[in-house]
């Protein structure tokens, strides 16, 4: 059986800005994802987000959507002054798409697919897809164990 996950995707950027105290105690750390993690809590944003999962006795599957955000507004204003942010600034909103199905005991992979895309349709449109090729794999797939 396949079990179709909500995902939410009404934001495709970073808007808020980090308290300021938060900044100056992270800025002296110099990691940029640690900084931009926070951005992403503060901004109640998720990077990565499950779909799907799979009830079968012999496949799993790995079906998850991995979120770029762009920065923009107060929060791009914030981290444009801190010189180690300049590499997160350049990305633009995405997703990826990660898609994998395998048998559970053998790990062995019956069917992968990757795809990145910036448009919410289509994004929307390829997870039901996956979704039907999910449904296909686990009514032809007989338990052989």
């Amino acid at each position: 059986m396949v079990n179709k996950i909500k995902i939410h995707l009404e934001k495709k950027f970073i808007t808020k800005p980090l308290d300021r105290e938060t900044l100056i105690k992270v800025v002296s750390s110099e990691h940029p994802s640690v900084l931009h993690r926070l951005y992403l809590i503060a901004n109640e944003l998720k990077e990565i987000q499950y779909f799907m999962e799979l009830e079968h006795d012999s496949l799993a599957c790995v079906a998850k959507v991995h979120s770029t955000f762009a920065y923009h507004g107060k929060a791009r204003s914030q981290a444009a002054v801190v010189s180690y942010m300049k590499d997160k600034l350049k990305e633009s909103p995405k997703y990826k798409i990660i898609f994998r199905i395998y048998e559970k005991i053998s790990q062995k992979v019956i069917f992968e697919f990757s795809h990145i895309t910036t448009n919410n349709i289509d994004l929307i449109n390829t997870i039901n897809k996956l979704e039907l090729k999910a449904k296909d794999i686990c009514q032809n797939k007989v338990d052989t164990y």
